[in-house]
């Protein structure tokens, strides 16, 4: 509906020989249909209840992404955002150290603050956490069932983490925009 409403938008632009606006918003329905297209991933065991984390980095921040499958369907999308130190790398490819640091720091303070029936048996992450079998085991204790923190590397969740990861760099993007629009 949102497309249709925007192509709309579009013709009238171009009607009104406006082609730099015409632009922008053809940009953004290519923008909204890659979205929609990126985000369909199956897994195939989907009675696993899951967390996939991910982040995307600029010099001033981290955007995190928590999504929450249960019995194989996305319930709920987390946002996070952290200042980044000048005085330390941006947290992304390369840097997967200071990453995992950002991302193990966020799941403390996420599961520190939900029920213990919120905390899935699976959680997937996109970089190593430095204390991933401590925090497994305290998990573990809160759940009073195993928790598994898996870094996937291949098929169906990677995916999954790639796409978490295409959501929070969509949320950097456009949370630098709205830093730059405000200046």
């Amino acid at each position: 509906e949102l497309v249709e409403q925007l192509n709309v938008q579009m013709n009238v632009a171009v009607t009104d020989l406006n082609f730099e606006l015409a632009a922008k918003i053809r940009d953004q329905i290519n923008d909204l249909i890659s979205l929609n297209s990126d985000q369909k991933v199956s897994l195939s065991d989907d009675t696993v209840s899951r967390d996939a984390i991910a982040l995307s980095a600029n010099s001033k921040h981290a955007c995190i992404q928590l999504f929450q499958i249960r019995a194989g369907k996305l319930v709920g999308r987390l946002g996070f955002v952290a200042d980044v130190s000048p005085l330390t790398p941006p947290p992304i490819k390369g840097w997967g150290i200071e990453a995992g640091v950002i991302l193990q720091r966020v799941l403390e303070e996420h599961y520190h603050n939900v029920e213990s029936v919120e905390i899935p048996s699976e959680i997937l992450v996109q970089y190593e956490l430095p204390d991933s079998d401590i925090l497994a085991d305290w998990l573990r204790q809160r759940k009073g069932k195993k928790v598994t923190i898996l870094v996937p590397q291949r098929q169906s969740k990677a995916e999954l983490i790639e796409m978490v990861e295409r959501n929070a760099h969509y949320e950097l993007t456009r949370r630098q925009k709205m830093c730059d629009r405000d200046r």
